[in-house]
């Protein structure tokens, strides 16, 4: 090797200038340059030591990335552990995860139980407004029957008005026949007396429908119906006037002829 390039390598390891190295080693006096400290390695040396700060770093890194997962951990799973200590994580982990387990089913069933109470509650309040709505609507059929069956009266009355004198005067419409002051009307046989003829007799009385001498309308001096003393001279009287005994007046002469002779 050449000397200026002898000079000039040492002078690159020792980091100081070539020049003034060079002017330094041709003195024959002291040299006074002072050189800086070095630590020299060979290859081998530095190959070790550049794996060791490698590994440094990869250790530190790991270290700040697990006490950040640590922490993260100990976040998402709602459990309160001092440090950063995996294994305690774990255990506070497990024991949360048992209790929870414990405790859910009965929240469960706590809340499945408020569902079923406020399911039950509006099943049992639609079926009272559905009770409520046929009870109405059933009534509204029976009084609608009840105004039909209502005869004519000549005193103008409309059937409602004569349906709520009925009622002021004590008489109520039920399943089983017509009351009259709590007491179920009856004929002679003891059977409950038709609607009709409960209505064709209250009218009679209040004199709003007149039956005639033949028993068709008029006056209410009698006639015919004076010699009706039993059902089978009702029938004959009804066949021989041609009058249909379940029409209005054939009910009119048959209370009448009831009214007269008591039968």
């Amino acid at each position: 090797m050449k000397r200026e390039d002898f000079i000039k390598s040492l002078a690159d390891a020792l980091k100081v200038d070539a020049k003034i190295l060079a002017e330094e080693l041709n003195k024959e006096d002291d040299i006074k340059l002072e050189l800086p400290k070095l630590n020299a390695f060979t290859e081998a040396e530095l190959a070790t030591r550049d794996a060791n700060i490698k590994k440094g770093g990869y250790d530190e890194g790991v270290t700040v990335g697990f006490d950040k997962s640590a922490k993260k951990l100990k976040e998402v799973a709602g459990v309160e552990v001092e440090g950063l200590d995996i294994s305690k994580i774990a255990e506070a982990i497990v024991l949360k995860t048992n209790t929870d387990a414990k405790t859910e089913p009965n929240a469960k069933i706590k809340e499945l139980s408020e569902s079923l109470a406020k399911l039950q509650t509006t099943v049992t309040t639609l079926e009272g407004e559905k009770e409520t709505l046929n009870k109405s609507f059933e009534g509204y059929k029976t009084e609608s029957q009840l105004l039909s069956e209502i005869p004519k009266n000549k005193a103008g009355l409309s059937n409602k008005t004569v349906l709520a004198e009925m009622r002021e005067s004590g008489y109520d419409f039920t399943k089983d026949g017509v009351t009259k002051n709590g007491e179920l009307l009856k004929d002679n046989l003891q059977n409950p007396v038709k609607r009709q003829e409960v209505f064709a007799q209250f009218l009679t009385e209040k004199n709003w429908i007149e039956v005639d001498k033949d028993g068709r309308g008029g006056g209410d001096e009698g006639g015919k119906s004076s010699t009706i003393k039993t059902m089978d001279d009702y029938q004959n009287y009804c066949k021989d006037a041609k009058i249909d005994p379940l029409s209005e007046d054939g009910k009119a002469v048959l209370i009448q002829a009831r009214k007269e002779n008591n039968f």
